[in-house]
């Protein structure tokens, strides 16, 4: 029996769900979840529930960003502030840049 490394398993053109090869593909899949949430649902509902389950284990610090985070849903302003802050930080710039995006866009 041979094993075949995951890696070397190629993907059918019909799949739904799988790594996009080209950069517009990338992007385009990154653009549609930032607009649409994941699964429909956005990361300030998971920070509030969150928040609320271990508010009380967190830091300071911690727990600020997530109050932050939360008021900013409430005000345009407060957005604006959040997406330039340099309290948000992603594992790479394009993901940074479509972080701050979907905060700007009240769509976090």
């Amino acid at each position: 029996m041979t094993i075949v490394p995951i890696s070397n398993i190629a993907q059918h053109g019909g799949n739904q769900v799988g790594m996009q090869s080209s950069l517009a593909g990338r992007v385009k899949s990154r653009l549609k979840r930032t607009l649409n949430g994941l699964n429909g649902r956005f990361p300030s509902e998971q920070n509030r529930f969150f928040l609320l389950v271990h508010g009380a284990q967190l830091s300071p610090d911690q727990r600020s960003l997530l109050e932050t985070a939360l008021a900013a849903k409430n005000s345009s302003f407060k957005q604006i502030v959040f997406a330039l802050s340099r309290r948000i930080q992603a594992q790479t710039g394009t993901e940074n840049i479509f972080i701050r995006l979907g905060i700007l866009l009240n769509k976090f």
